[in-house]
């Protein structure tokens, strides 16, 4: 597709809501669709900012988050290109069983649960050093009489709207030490002793619901709450079967720093998710979690996170620096996708690039490589000794 047709293509459409999602969407269906095809040059952020009439920043996060799918490349000095993986020819289909790649990928899918936060030599530490002088020289008695800092629900509120679409009050946000302790409170607002819970990944909350006195169930129950992560491929029923049982929704929202598809918080017309997400997976030691609670539920909650570590994490999200940090982590994690799929070319698999994961498709199996295998340190180990970087 040349400039013109694709810039047409684009203009056709009506920019309402989220300009930055329109935008991006509508290059992701031209890519997956075929219609740009792979290798071809997109025009400049600056050239197709000024010719759509929008801003650049808005070209930006869109291709941005075509790069964090594996969909477009950058190269210096040279522009974006749509990747060889995104478009065109599918490679031929073959048993996965007979390639020494999948085996290696099957055993990772069964074995313990993989760390899936990024190695510490990837914390942005001078930024947060930073924030922690400017909080310490700004903060005043006051602010610690709060167990809840509000730059941190106005901060986190923001950060939810500009990158998960999900539109909340600053104060239906609650603040956690944990992903654990936060899940726990969830448990123990939506439900009663007694009740029944139901998960997508029941093993998580086993011991939890011992504790608390609920049963954990399988879908087919009627359940009070329902736990569902971004990998459940029943997520688009959630919302009707909560409706039709006046049940909870807690939306697990695993790698949301990296995810794009819409949140189930975002289409939730009845107040009944709660949404859990955690900076654990991007600033690890940092394991402060949080909870966006429907206003029912919203009322004055405790938190036993320190008042300082709040107003540092809101400092460093206000400042820009986790947009930064997500920009870096972003691009590592293009780099390594692509240099996995160049090794996984060889197997003769259909490869199928998701935003979470990477599909290899043979003639009798579906082998899927989840994000967490670009972080190191586990990225070696799916191709062997080849080092991806």
């Amino acid at each position: 597709m040349r400039r013109g047709a694709l810039l047409s293509s684009i203009a056709a459409l009506r920019w309402s809501g989220n300009v930055r999602t329109t935008l991006y969407r509508e290059l992701r269906c031209l890519i997956t669709g075929g219609h740009l095809r792979a290798g071809s040059r997109l025009p400049s952020t600056r050239m197709l900012a000024r010719d759509l009439g929008i801003s650049r920043n808005s070209v930006l996060a869109a291709f941005e988050r075509l790069t964090a799918e594996g969909l477009i490349v950058s190269r210096h000095g040279s522009g974006s290109f749509v990747s060889r993986f995104a478009a065109g020819k599918k490679p031929h289909r073959a048993a996965i069983e007979h390639d020494p790649h999948l085996r290696v990928a099957r055993r990772r899918e069964t074995s313990e649960p993989r760390d899936v936060r990024p190695a510490a030599e990837h914390f942005p530490l001078d930024a947060w050093q930073r924030c922690m002088r400017a909080v310490a020289n700004s903060l005043v008695a006051g602010d610690l009489h709060h167990d809840v800092a509000p730059a941190l629900q106005c901060a986190i509120a923001e950060h939810l709207a500009a990158t998960r679409g999900v539109r909340c009050d600053a104060r239906q946000v609650a603040v956690f030490n944990t992903k654990r302790e936060a899940i726990e409170f969830a448990m123990r607002v939506a439900t009663d002793r007694g009740d029944a819970v139901a998960s997508t990944d029941p093993d998580d909350l086993v011991e939890l619901a011992t504790v608390l006195g609920v049963r954990v169930v399988d879908r087919d129950a009627t359940p009070q709450l329902m736990h569902c992560t971004s990998f459940a491929e029943s997520r688009r029923d959630v919302l009707a079967i909560a409706s039709r049982a006046h049940a909870w929704v807690l939306e697990d929202d695993a790698y949301g720093h990296f995810a794009t598809d819409p949140t189930l918080y975002s289409g939730d017309r009845h107040g009944r998710v709660l949404y859990l997400g955690t900076f654990a997976d991007v600033l690890h030691p940092v394991e402060i979690a949080f909870l966006v609670l429907p206003e029912r539920l919203a009322t004055s909650v405790r938190s036993g996170v320190s008042v300082f570590d709040q107003h540092v994490l809101a400092a460093f999200i206000a400042g820009g620096y986790l947009a930064a940090h997500m920009r870096r982590l972003r691009a590592m994690i293009a780099a390594r996708r692509e240099a996995l799929l160049r090794d996984l070319c060889a197997t003769g698999c259909e490869i199928i690039v998701r935003p979470l994961h990477i599909e290899l498709r043979g003639d009798r199996d579906t082998t899927r490589i989840p994000l967490a295998d670009l972080f190191p340190p586990n990225a070696d180990a799916i191709t062997g000794s080849r080092r991806i970087a």
